[in-house]
């Protein structure tokens, strides 16, 4: 019967390979420091938001609610109440395409001022690469044959590289949500602190941007509606009460019951032209009010700042992580060997 592996066999095997540990040490030390220090420097910038939303779109009291009531106006359906996406989706909204390649537009210096160029650019052409990297994109270029653009360019066909591209920016941008208080944290991880620092500026402000125009939109376009509808009004009420007002003059003797009638029926069009006047009046204060309370307010409690330290690569980390890789698989051959 084999007599069972312990702790002290393990010792044992540790005191007669203490040399191949070391030659092994060694030689782990020194490829990780190789690919550890290959490894270019990235800064990470970030910005803290705290959103505040009115609930139910707008909070109004009774007497509000009493007077669109009487306008005839529905507040529960102007401006929509209810949300399509939840903020759980401004990590996706960030991330998607159409976002990212807004976003490649954006101007962007380095911190030393050398650089002022575009973001698409910047990440194209002047950012480090490990040197394994470097080998493996020119072996890539040499083997594929370029392609031959399309004449007429079509905006839905995005090529391989480019969704690279836009995936390597998205890597880079990280949205956080706090379920329980809703607070937004936005961190851009760039090689330059000062781009990183620009950059989640302006990702922020577009995706509050985003949000504004999204809660905003079907009550802004009922207030348009509304505008025009008062503009129509007006001008109707306004040729009602010239019409009225020439009718009486051009009769002010006539005594016939004709001219009364005739009369009558223009005064009553010119009130009631009026009073869809003032109902569209009242509709629109109502709705640029719910165009405000949709409107949602972000207090910011993190700015931006330009990062003194790197965020990665954490190198010594790294050759640790190699080292303590080795030695387990080291110490496993050893133990097998040794059973």
């Amino acid at each position: 019967m084999k007599e069972n592996f312990n702790i002290s066999d393990f010792f044992s095997i540790l005191k007669e390979n203490k040399k191949g540990y070391l030659v092994a040490f060694g030689i782990t030390f020194i490829v990780a420091a190789v690919i550890a220090f290959s490894l270019p420097k990235v800064y990470t910038s970030s910005v803290t938001l705290a959103p505040e939303f009115s609930s139910g779109g707008m909070s109004m009291g009774g007497n509000m609610e009493s007077l669109a009531s009487m306008a005839g106006l529905n507040l529960g359906r102007l401006g929509g109440d209810e949300d399509a996406f939840y903020p759980e989706l401004y990590p996706e909204i960030v991330a998607s395409t159409d976002f990212l390649e807004r976003l490649m537009k954006v101007h962007v210096t380095t911190d030393d001022g050398s650089l002022s160029t575009t973001l698409e650019d910047y990440l194209e052409n002047h950012q480090s690469v490990p040197w394994w990297v470097a080998i493996k994109q020119s072996i890539s270029h040499w083997m594929i044959a370029p392609q031959e653009e399309s004449k007429v360019a079509d905006p839905k066909r995005i090529s391989e590289e480019r969704l690279g591209m836009l995936k390597n920016l998205s890597d880079c941008i990280v949205v956080k949500l706090d379920a329980k208080t809703s607070i937004i944290d936005i961190q851009v991880t760039m090689q330059d602190p000062y781009v990183a620092a620009c950059l989640v500026d302006t990702v922020s402000s577009r995706l509050q941007s985003y949000i504004f125009q999204y809660r905003t939109n079907k009550a802004k376009q009922d207030l348009d509606y509304l505008l025009k509808l008062q503009t129509d009004a007006r001008k109707e009420y306004q040729q009602a009460t010239q019409q009225y007002a020439e009718y009486v003059d051009s009769h002010q003797n006539t005594l016939l019951e004709r001219f009364k009638t005739r009369s009558e029926y223009l005064e009553n069009e010119m009130s009631s032209k009026y009073q869809v006047y003032t109902q569209l009046s009242q509709q629109i204060s109502l709705a640029q009010a719910k165009v405000q309370a949709r409107t949602p307010v972000y207090n910011l409690i993190q700015s931006s700042y330009v990062p003194v330290k790197k965020s990665a690569p954490k190198r010594m980390l790294i050759i640790l992580l190699f080292e303590v890789m080795v030695f387990m698989g080291y110490s496993c051959y050893l133990v097998l060997k040794k059973k």
